[in-house]
């Protein structure tokens, strides 16, 4: 089917986006003025008012990012030009029309990489079938995005912060805009993966987001906890030294060249997740759920998750690992327990008798951090007995590359995207029961989105969690379940060492 001109105006202008196979699409949507020059560590500007009609035909340029951790042969991130121009949303609606609900993508990466506009998150499938609005955006990111330097001057009080300072400005674009493409502002979800769950988490315990979001979904990304004051400002004499800036000089930063900026920026300086959004005691006043629930998350429902081998997304791309001995997963697992390796490892063993070396430890791995993390923030959740929490884990193995990453991190954005054919060297083969699975996910994200409870009509019902039951929606082709801690004996383990991001 040919596309077609379709025209919708917003707050600042008119916009002219495509329509296509009855979804209309607006890429490119300006939320925000350029964060670059004088607007280069501060608060997010809003866009200068424009006349006539402007193209949205394509995606707006991703956010200067000084690292890249995709993984070849599995999700791969774009290669666009980047720039500090990136305040950018794209929009697909089935109709300009009506009161749809709103599914609002925050990108993976972590605070320090990505853009809304990869192929495995196009929104044609999911607004067409689901009859949802969806919206992925741009924001600033790493240094640009969470580089402290409240400390040189009133103008830079809010450069820590600047990332998720952006994220609230496009949510406040969408609630003043999105009923003019056929979204309902009070049926707002926003969702992400890794990093976009670091994210939501964030939002979660900001009071400027508020109001913005009624529903949140936290795919394999928990955050507990994000910097101190003292950490984020440690790090600001490193960046500077490393730049050739004077702590009297600081204002010589809004007018050097973004690339200059990149080049001069080792990455030893820091370890690029460290990059992350501040409790400054002001915009964050406390950490996002650490040691509990923030009260502004109440009653928000949230989707809580990860995959069951998160980690064989990094450790799958050494080849020693297909070759994994005995002593090597003893290596590994030292690294995770300590003393107490035996102890582990006997667990690991008992509980999966049949499994290689690598498997385990990617299951262990997992099990440590992602798992964990995840467990600890929906009980947390779950503890203020306010709106109600769904926990899941993803179980679909891919086939590709002989099956050696089983179900990695990112393994289910196909699925809630319903995106399969557009990432075949994920997914693999576009079977029918992979499909179904599709159909299942992606219609439960969209209905949660819709009426705060994850249904679909092949899905079994999705029990309410707690912190004693622990029901877990097991998502996998043929028949997904509910199993009460499914994790039990490994989750208990694992949580008498404490969370990772709390020790």
């Amino acid at each position: 089917m040919a596309s077609e001109i379709t025209l919708s105006d917003t707050t600042a202008g008119t916009v002219r986006g495509l329509r296509h196979d009855g979804v209309h699409v607006f890429k490119g949507v300006r939320y925000g003025a350029s964060t670059g020059g004088k607007n280069r560590f501060r608060a997010p500007q809003p866009p200068t008012p424009w006349t006539g009609a402007v193209d949205a035909f394509d995606y707006g340029a991703p956010a200067p990012q000084l690292y890249s951790l995709s993984q070849p042969g599995l999700i791969e991130l774009e290669h666009r030009p980047e720039s500090e121009d990136c305040l950018f949303l794209n929009v697909w609606t089935p109709s300009l029309e009506g009161r749809r609900a709103v599914m609002v993508w925050l990108h993976a990466g972590g605070f320090f990489m990505g853009s809304g506009s990869a192929a495995v998150n196009d929104g044609t499938r999911l607004a067409a079938k689901q009859d949802v609005v969806v919206i992925t955006l741009n924001h600033r990111l790493g240094l640009f995005g969470h580089l402290d330097l409240s400390a040189y001057g009133d103008e830079f009080a809010q450069s820590r912060n600047a990332g998720v300072l952006d994220i609230v400005q496009a949510l406040e674009w969408i609630r003043d805009n999105v009923e003019r493409f056929g979204g309902d502002p009070d049926r707002v979800m926003v969702f992400g993966e890794s990093g976009g769950g670091w994210k939501i988490s964030t939002l979660l315990a900001m009071k400027a987001a508020e109001g913005l979001f009624q529903r949140a979904g936290l795919q394999s990304g928990s955050r507990l906890r994000v910097d101190t004051r003292d950490a984020a400002a440690a790090k600001t004499p490193k960046v500077l030294t490393s730049l050739g800036i004077l702590p009297t000089e600081v204002h010589r930063l809004q007018d050097m060249d973004m690339a200059e900026i990149q080049r001069l920026t080792p990455r030893i300086v820091t370890r690029p997740d460290e990059w992350q959004p501040v409790v400054d005691g002001a915009l964050i006043d406390r950490q996002p759920f650490s040691p509990d629930a923030p009260e502004t998350a109440r009653w928000i429902p949230m989707i809580i998750g990860t995959t069951r081998t998160e980690n064989a997304y990094n450790l799958a791309g050494d080849g020693a690992m297909k070759g994994l001995t005995d002593l090597g997963l003893r290596q590994m697992f030292i690294q995770l327990a300590g003393e107490r390796v035996d102890e582990a490892l006997s667990i690991y063993r008992k509980l999966y008798p049949d499994r290689g070396n690598a498997e385990i430890a990617y299951m262990a791995h997992t099990d440590r951090s992602w798992y964990l993390d995840a467990q600890l923030l929906a009980d947390r959740k779950a503890r203020q007995e306010g709106a109600p929490t769904y926990f899941y884990s993803f179980e679909r193995d891919t086939p590709v590359q002989g099956g050696r990453f089983f179900t990695p991190h990112t393994a289910e954005l196909p699925f809630v995207f319903d995106t399969l054919e557009s990432i075949p060297q994920a997914v693999g083969p576009v079977t029918d029961a992979a499909q179904a699975l599709a159909d299942t996910m992606s219609a439960a994200w969209a209905n949660f989105a819709k009426e705060g409870t994850p249904t679909a009509p092949s899905l079994p019902s999705w029990t309410e969690y707690n912190p004693g039951a622990r029901s877990t929606m097991i998502f996998k082709e043929g028949r997904c379940e509910v199993l009460a801690n499914p994790k039990a004996t490994q989750s208990a383990f694992w949580a008498s060492l404490g969370s990772l991001q709390e020790t």
